[in-house]
Order: structure tokens, then C-alpha cells, then sequence
């Protein structure tokens, strides 16, 4: 027999505005290349306008040769709001058993988060320098965050698949 769908009583009723406080996070290591494509694909999109950009570095290093490429390209340099660098010695020292490549990858998302948050965004778009947006990219993530709010058994919204 046909039944109704119950609805979850753990699911609350919010409003499905986008937040306005959203950020983006391109998680940047050293490939100039990658990083100023992904930022054009960023500048090209039409609500870019609507987001606050991110560029979070790893690799202290690197944060001149990014900071002149920027400044080389003003239509990719005047979307992003901060470079965040993660500074040497962030993470502890770890024994060798360690996976030292993944352990430093999950340290540069957690300075990432962290930054980000502490920056007072409630919503925090993550992604890598070698990734270029689709145009609709922001339009999606900008309407799927109120199911955040919405069902306590979600953890993020994914354009991954």
C-alpha cells in the first residue's frame, strides 16, 4: 500500500536564503600554474561577487613567487580577499610511522578551516589549486547551504561525484 514519506523530526524548518557570509578556500602548495588557472576560472564566474576568496598557502616559501604572480594578474588579484600562510612548524613533529605527505595535507585543511572560521564565515567552500570551477559553482553551493542548517545528520555538500 502507498504510504506517506514521514518527515524527520530532527530536520528543522529554515529559511533556504543562501548565507551571506559564505567564503571559498583554494587550498594552494606550489604550482603557480594551477593555482592562477584556478583563480581566472574564479574571476570568469558571474557571482564571484557573492563569496569571500581565500588563498591559503602551505609552503611559507612560496608566498613571494604567489604574491607577484598575483600582482601580475589584477583580474585574478582583485577577487582574492586574504592569503593565509601556514606557518613553518605548525604541525608537530611526527615519528616515522607517520604518512608524512597525508598528515600535512590534513594539517594545511585544518589551518585552512580554522583561518576561515575564525575569520567570523559560517559556511566555508574548500577546494584544491589544481581544480577549475564550473560556471555554475558558487550558484550551487550558495543554494544547497541551508540543508546544513536544515538536517543535523549533514556534515557538507559535495560537488565531487
Amino acid at each position: 500500500p502507498d504510504q506517506v514519506p514521514r518527515v524527520d523530526p530532527d530536520i528543522k524548518a529554515v529559511p533556504r536564503r543562501p548565507p551571506s557570509d559564505l567564503a571559498v578556500v583554494i587550498l594552494f602548495h606550489d604550482r603557480i600554474n594551477d593555482i592562477m588557472n584556478t583563480l581566472r576560472g574564479f574571476a570568469a564566474l558571474k557571482d564571484i561577487e557573492a563569496v569571500t576568496l581565500y588563498v591559503s598557502l602551505d609552503l611559507p616559501s612560496m608566498r613571494d613567487k604567489l604574491a607577484a604572480s598575483l600582482a601580475d594578474n589584477p583580474e585574478v588579484n582583485r577577487i582574492v580577499s586574504r592569503l593565509l600562510v601556514m606557518p613553518d612548524g605548525y604541525s608537530p613533529k611526527l615519528d616515522p610511522f607517520h604518512d608524512m605527505w597525508l598528515y600535512k595535507i590534513g594539517e594545511h585543511y585544518r589551518f585552512a578551516f580554522s583561518s576561515v572560521f575564525a575569520n567570523g564565515h559560517s559556511h566555508v567552500i574548500a577546494t584544491e589549486s589544481d581544480l577549475v570551477p564550473a560556471s555554475d559553482f558558487i550558484t550551487y553551493f550558495r543554494a544547497t547551504a541551508w540543508l546544513l542548517e536544515a538536517d543535523p545528520s549533514l556534515f557538507c555538500v559535495s560537488a565531487w561525484n
